[in-house]
């Protein structure tokens, strides 16, 4: 069952496909710095062409113009997380002083914010080589966790506007070797 939420309409939005590189193919005008290495693989295949395997990396997306995040958003991206890479608990997504989502050593997601340490964790591990769409939306303070468009967590946060100094979004924060990552979406109202 497909869940669609009415409080996202066009808007405009990053959108990196990873497909050798780190060009935005979004309607808002972007780029990604790298500090670190990142390898491309279509062996795994997480979604279509090549996905990007980070290695010990920080990807930040800068903007010619500042913009927030603001009350409505989310980001999506694909995940394959490898069972076989010996991961540490480390970002996979994250705005400084906003949220934080990382992948734990075993397998399950924490969502986190300066403010709540803990909005939740997955009961479920994804360390598993499955290829999975994770989807984190933000309404209003209410933050909810789909994947593969099934809801599987909700929890809130006292951050009801991602203002421009909770915005900068940093990707894959000295990430793990082995995990893939594809067509990454972040999209705004």
């Amino acid at each position: 069952m497909m869940l669609i939420n009415p409080f996202f309409g066009a808007g405009i939005e990053h959108w990196f496909k990873f497909d050798g590189n780190l060009l935005n193919s979004g309607t808002l005008a972007c780029t990604a710095s790298l500090n670190g290495t990142v390898s491309y693989s279509s062996v795994i295949g997480v979604n279509t062409g090549q996905s990007v395997n980070p290695n010990n990396t920080i990807i930040q997306l800068a903007h010619p113009v500042s913009y927030a995040l603001g009350t409505n958003f989310y980001v999506e991206f694909y995940a394959t997380f490898s069972s076989a890479a010996s991961a540490t608990n480390r970002s996979i997504i994250n705005t400084d002083n906003g949220f934080d989502l990382r992948h734990q050593a075993d397998g399950k997601l924490i969502l986190s914010t300066p403010i709540e340490a803990n909005i939740f964790t997955t009961t479920l591990s994804y360390k598993d080589d499955v290829k999975r769409k994770f989807k984190l939306t933000f309404i209003s303070g209410v933050v909810s966790l789909y994947v593969d468009n099934v809801l599987t967590n909700t929890g809130t946060t006292s951050i009801l506007d991602f203002d421009d100094s909770r915005s900068l979004v940093q990707l894959f924060i000295f990430a793990t070797p082995g995990h893939h990552y594809d067509d990454l979406i972040i999209h705004r109202n």
